[in-house]
């Protein structure tokens, strides 16, 4: 719970925040699928039905929803809520020996993926996964795209990327595709062409001095930038650093019915490593059990208090 003082102006803050949220967004045909899991998804006229019979239930199951990450607010965090989203197969691995974006995900998970996405102010990724995969990270739904601009937001989240040399393509996906804000957080071993040509893109390039992305200054920068939601969508030594330094709310998982092995393939986590002593502790918050045979995996991080 916040401490008395400022602390508890910002939890009322927060939970007024919370009410005003959920009022708006009653009209939101993929929330309201999300807080009845068990219907399929709901026309617009459908939602507008449901808005006029039963606002108050509805209302109260999406003041839940949203509430559910309150306990594990850090009151005095500069920072956005941040969330990782993987896929990957049932022994672990996100990609194949080839790293090259192999399809891991159903139909039903590339879904769920758009909404979070839809949902969130912001989408980050490591530069490796930029460089190998080149991912547009747009909103692949008209619907979504057109409730994002009804809420006055772009139609897609920002683009955000971490690389320590930002040697992007000409023609990069990420750059270029989709009407959205590019943010990328770069190092000195950047050249200053490249650093120009990037700006002159009309990409935000903030350069830190080491010899790496200082994570923490950047979601501090994520945070002045007005991005509240982040989600994180690898890569493998992305993941871990946030998980490291704690800078990590939340971990969702798609376990997909198959199996990649290779010893060098990537999984959830790379990077060091840690002793047993170390490691990052999960509570597993939800479970959800496709038809697909994938299964997802819901868990919030465990903090110290």
């Amino acid at each position: 719970m916040p401490r008395a003082g400022a602390n508890s102006v910002q939890f009322l803050i927060i939970v007024l925040f919370t009410i005003k949220r959920a009022i708006s967004e009653t009209t939101d045909a993929e929330t309201l699928r999300k807080a009845h899991k068990k219907t399929p998804r709901l026309s617009a006229s459908v939602v507008q039905n449901k808005r006029k019979s039963c606002p108050v239930q509805f209302l109260i199951c999406k003041s839940q929803e949203i509430l559910s990450w309150l306990p594990h607010y850090n009151w005095g965090m500069k920072r956005p809520y941040v969330f990782i989203n993987v896929a990957m197969t049932a022994d672990g691995k996100i990609d194949t020996i080839s790293r090259r974006g192999a399809a891991i995900s159903s139909p039903r998970d590339r879904e769920r993926v758009d909404t979070l996405r839809a949902d969130s102010d912001a989408v980050m990724v490591g530069g490796q996964t930029l460089l190998n995969e080149d991912p547009k990270l747009t909103v692949k739904s008209e619907v979504l795209r057109a409730e994002r601009v009804a809420r006055g937001l772009s139609p897609n989240p920002m683009k955000v990327c971490v690389i320590t040399s930002a040697t992007l393509p000409v023609h990069s996906k990420f750059l270029y595709e989709g009407s959205a804000r590019v943010v990328i957080f770069t190092t000195n071993r950047t050249s200053k062409d490249k650093l120009e040509a990037l700006r002159a893109g009309g990409v935000e390039v903030f350069v830190h001095s080491g010899y790496r992305v200082d994570l923490a200054q950047a979601l501090g920068t994520l945070n002045e930038l007005g991005v509240k939601r982040l989600m994180v969508e690898g890569g493998a030594t992305l993941n871990f650093e946030l998980l490291r330094l704690g800078l990590v709310d939340e971990v969702q998982a798609y376990i997909a019915p198959m199996i990649f092995g290779g010893e060098s393939a990537p999984t959830l986590a790379a990077g060091a490593g840690l002793e047993r002593s170390a490691a990052v502790p999960l509570k597993l918050t939800d479970v959800e059990k496709w038809e697909d045979g994938g299964v997802v995996l819901k868990y919030s991080i465990e903090r110290s208090a």
